[in-house]
């Protein structure tokens, strides 16, 4: 099975306990992270954001309420932690702040440069390709914008780290499978972690890749349109689909699709490769 299919299966199966999950694996300190997080992107102008590998939109919703003017679009694979992240949203009395949609990170249905910052909480590591996946970030990224990276790794001091890999490999995937009933999915979850690359491999990757994508811009527009066009060819999206915990309505415009919310002021123009598709919200 491929990674990006055992993961959708995994997430369906974990996705009531995910929250618990990170708690778990972070030893409870990931709340405080997330903050902090947050934190760096007061220095720059933020007014559109994008939190790929969403998941339940912790990240998100900790984006809305520190930064309640900026829109927020939430992005994941996983429709079911995509469900729980509409719940969450609702009780956290943010409806219409933030917009979830379901798509694949190595695909983003979205033009070059449209966001002021991308983030990304806990999920890099699960990425099949972290070159492919750094690329597409740093694609929908304005020229000056934030890229921002949440993740677990192993501490480099050696005492703690011989403690956290014994407890990632044999205490959390026997709670865990106890909580969840899928003692095999903690232990892959574990596995990732310790199998994650250092920091200073990651943020090369990063700046080599944006050289990359920077390398292919053609100096007008930003990116090289042939370019763009051909990786849209290898996306196969019947609808452009927004999910959203309030009644919305959705039309095609030449710019992109633009959404109109009872619980908004004002109409959102989201920029998208695909105008001349058919646009659907659905309601959870």
């Amino acid at each position: 099975m491929a990674k990006k299919e055992y993961l959708i299966e995994l997430f369906g199966t974990v996705h009531k306990k995910y929250d618990l999950l990170n708690h778990l694996l972070s030893l409870y300190l990931d709340k405080g992270w997330r903050k902090s997080l947050v934190e760096q992107a007061g220095s720059i102008h933020l007014r559109q954001l994008l939190d790929v590998c969403t998941g339940t939109g912790d990240l998100a919703i900790e984006f809305a309420m520190r930064y309640p003017q900026v829109k927020i679009i939430g992005s994941d694979i996983s429709e079911g932690m995509l469900e729980i992240g509409l719940q969450k949203i609702k009780r956290a009395g943010l409806n219409g702040k933030i917009l979830l949609q379901q798509s694949d990170l190595f695909h983003l249905p979205f033009k070059d440069g449209v966001f002021d910052a991308v983030s990304i909480g806990f999920g890099f590591r699960n990425l099949h390709d972290f070159k492919s996946g750094i690329r597409e970030m740093v694609r929908v990224l304005k020229k000056d914008g934030l890229l921002l990276i949440l993740e677990l790794s192993l501490p480099q001091n050696p005492l703690l780290k011989r403690a956290f890999i014994f407890y990632l490999k044999h205490i959390l995937p026997k709670i865990g499978g106890l909580i969840s009933g899928s003692q095999s999915s903690y232990a892959y979850l574990s596995s990732s972690i310790i199998a994650f690359p250092k920091k200073e491999e990651v943020n090369s990757g990063v700046v080599t890749a944006t050289a990359e994508v920077e390398e292919e811009t053609d100096g007008t527009t930003g990116r090289d349109s042939n370019r763009t066009s051909g990786r849209l060819g290898r996306i196969d999206y019947p609808h452009f689909t927004i999910l959203t915990s309030t009644e919305c309505s959705c039309r095609s415009s030449t710019r992109g699709i633009v959404l109109s919310c009872s619980s908004m002021p004002s109409t959102v123009t989201l920029v998208s490769p695909f105008p001349e598709r058919s646009c659907r919200t659905v309601i959870w």
